[in-house]
């Protein structure tokens, strides 16, 4: 492979989103420049850290290198990239650098005039951040990189509404030789209520723990990075007049997904199992729907229907199955009960009465 002076990290590329009515807002980092002469620095190993909160990403890369040439200094940087019209104020914030574990100075760069493009011009590379670490004929130090930011958010008006976090990998393809190892590690905590997408396969999804973990190894930039969608938790569900420990979550154009087995419990509903098999049965009055885990369509009073989504367990459930819990979008319940819902979006606020 190809390796260069000016050595680009496996950098971040993070999607920042502000929620906003009617679209989201982003920046993002980008694919490494190459330029200048070549180096024989290596990245040896990477850990990746992130913590999604309720409205930020916090990450926190920690790079080893081994330098396996002659004594030199390494311009080491990330781009800062935009989508075009975007505001100038949005930006990746409280970079820090830490070299062999002291405190670095980090400075912010335009492109460089004349430099080939980091992504395609759509997207512009708007500045970098970077530092000069010397490296000593054979030596390894190691680099952590922290950093914050918005989380991506879709635009409910075009029937979405799924949070997102992305990291580009491939940029590690650019040292010289391969990754012994890279490992990921994204921790969840309460804020997905389910995801949309994650992104590439081979992961591990901890519910115990919340925590989502990819291992990968010998890597050359053939992954281009990992991406998690997901749909917002709501933090605080009111059945009637009281809060309920009812699982719930928004998801496309904000429509709320309930765990209808708890919500079954608190209305004085039957849900059941059918016989041995997968189906359950909700029985509302009269009027059932009978429901299978993953399956897009229903049973309704006896009739095929189709889903908004299918059904699946809360995450957390512990790999119960239906038992454990059946996530079902509150619209489509319409047929066999009427409902009064109260959504505050903002607030990740649900009410049903």
């Amino acid at each position: 492979m190809r390796y260069w002076l000016v050595c680009a990290l496996a950098v971040a590329a993070p999607v920042g989103g502000l929620r906003a009515d009617p679209v989201s807002i982003e920046v993002r980092g980008g694919a490494a420049a190459r330029r200048q002469d070549p180096c024989d620095v290596r990245m040896v190993a990477e850990d990746l850290t992130v913590d999604l909160g309720p409205e930020r990403a916090t990450v926190k890369a920690v790079m080893d290198f081994r330098n396996e040439g002659a004594a030199h200094d390494v311009l080491i940087g990330f781009p800062q990239v935009r989508w075009a019209n975007r505001p100038p104020d949005l930006n990746l914030q409280d970079v820090a650098f830490v070299v062999d574990g002291q405190a670095v100075t980090v400075e912010q760069l335009p492109p460089l005039e004349g430099a080939p493009p980091l992504v395609p011009p759509n997207e512009g590379a708007e500045s970098w951040f970077v530092t000069r670490v010397p490296f000593a004929a054979d030596q390894t130090r190691r680099l952590e990189i922290t950093y914050s930011h918005y989380h991506g958010g879709s635009a409910s008006g075009a029937n979405l509404g799924f949070e997102w976090f992305a990291y580009l990998l491939k940029t590690a393809g650019t040292w010289k030789g391969t990754l012994d190892r890279l490992s990921i590690t994204v921790s969840y905590g309460d804020v997905a209520g389910a995801f949309a997408n994650i992104a590439p396969a081979g992961y591990t999804l901890d519910e115990a723990n919340r925590k989502l973990t990819w291992e990968l190894t010998n890597f050359d930039g053939e992954v281009d990075g990992i991406v998690v969608e997901w749909w917002p938790h709501v933090t605080r569900v009111r059945v009637g007049a009281d809060e309920a420990p009812i699982h719930a979550y928004l998801a496309n154009g904000y429509t709320p997904v309930v765990d209808v087995a708890a919500l079954a419990a608190r209305r004085g509903w039957t849900w059941r199992r059918v016989g041995d098999g997968p189906a359950w049965l909700l029985d509302v009055g009269g009027h059932s729907l009978q429901l299978t885990e993953g399956q897009p369509t229903a049973l309704l009073d006896g009739r095929t229907t189709d889903l908004l989504y299918p059904p699946r367990p809360p995450l957390g459930a512990g790999g119960k199955g239906l038992e454990g819990g059946c996530m079902l979008a509150m619209r489509d319940l319409e047929p066999i009960v009427s409902l009064e819902i109260d959504n505050n979006w903002r607030e990740g606020y649900l009410a049903v009465k």
